[in-house]
């Protein structure tokens, strides 16, 4: 429960219009709470995780979103999978992303 504790504090404290990518991998349907769901809808999540076991989820949302406007994967059978742009999905592909900005030019 702490996590989910600090996974609202974490998206309550986001500026409006801010990007955020997340997943869950395995098994995040015990540790969230109402609250913590309810904070990842500001995100534009819809997929909701707490009633299944060992679902895999992925999104990329952006704060201010409403609820089913992310770009989002749940899936219970197969690793959850999003992509904006070229989706580069091979076994030996990895990365990791710092924080960034995107300026209008």
């Amino acid at each position: 429960k702490d996590a989910s504790r600090r996974l609202v504090e974490f998206i309550n404290a986001l500026p409006n219009g801010e990007i955020v990518a997340g997943a869950a991998i395995d098994d995040a349907s015990q540790a969230l709470t109402p609250e913590a769901f309810a904070a990842l809808q500001t995100l534009g999540v819809a997929g909701d995780v707490r009633a299944q076991f060992r679902a895999g989820h992925a999104f990329i949302g952006r704060k201010g979103l409403a609820p089913g406007q992310a770009v989002e994967d749940l899936s219970a059978r197969i690793p959850a999978n999003v992509a904006i742009g070229k989706n580069v999905n091979a076994d030996r592909v990895s990365f990791a992303l710092s924080p960034f900005a995107v300026q209008a030019k």
